[in-house]
């Protein structure tokens, strides 16, 4: 595990350098290499530790984790498609981060309420949209990306929640359980922040680096917390 994050974080550190210049082919070889090493890790670290069954609720966040990679590959050439990828991965992860709040003891009268931090970030969204705050939003994407945040808004209010209820629960949770939990649900918070980011600098300000930078180190940030969480079996 130590090995996978020292070479992941100086694949990322790569990758940030190239994110604000204008070599495309640099930038898409870092990126495909950095998705298909938090995809092929989390892959590995499922079959080693035998979830890698289609009853094991793990293997659905695994199916998240594939499919977020290849969404990210996809987007390289094409937005449209890859963010559709994105949006089917991430009702994966929410429905794997509902399921692991399940099995620690949660049930739907404590974690309802992510639903009011998604009705209020959709909202948001959806007010700066029409109110034409994103001045460079074309008119497909006034449609479709409203759409896709909602989805990632799913599993990002959800790791919200997730977060206080293990932090604050009145009963205690196995070790190895609290620390997988913390680390999928705070990856699913980074994954939403780093599509906010991604809202700004896409279509509001182009020139913008602290949000291309910022995007990238949450993103891959979030999805390495959230490969890692493979490797602590209950």
């Amino acid at each position: 595990m130590i090995v996978f994050i020292i070479c992941y974080l100086a694949l990322l550190l790569a990758y940030l350098f190239t994110k604000t210049a204008d070599n495309f082919k640099r930038k898409a070889i870092n990126k495909i290499i950095l998705a298909l090493m938090f995809a092929i890790y989390a892959l590995v670290e499922t079959i080693r530790l035998g979830n890698f069954q289609v009853n094991n609720i793990h293997f659905w966040g695994l199916i998240g984790i594939l499919v977020a990679a290849l969404g990210d590959i996809i987007l390289i050439w094409d937005f449209k498609k890859g963010g559709l990828v994105f949006a089917i991965g991430n009702v994966f992860l929410f429905l794997y981060g509902v399921l692991l709040l399940n099995l620690i003891g949660f049930t739907l009268k404590n974690y309802w309420w992510f639903l009011l931090i998604f009705v209020a970030l959709n909202y948001g969204m959806i007010a700066l949209v029409k109110a034409d705050w994103f001045e460079n939003m074309n008119k497909y994407m006034r449609k479709g990306f409203p759409i896709y945040f909602s989805s990632v808004s799913l599993h990002g209010s959800l790791g919200i929640v997730g977060i206080l209820l293990i932090l604050l629960a009145d009963f205690e949770i196995p070790e190895r359980l609290m620390i997988k939990a913390l680390l999928l649900n705070i990856g699913f918070f980074l994954f939403m922040v780093s599509d906010m980011f991604l809202a700004l600098y896409r279509f509001k300000d182009q020139k913008n680096n602290f949000a291309t930078i910022a995007n990238s180190i949450t993103y891959f940030g979030g999805l390495l917390l959230i490969s890692l969480s493979t490797s602590f079996n209950l």
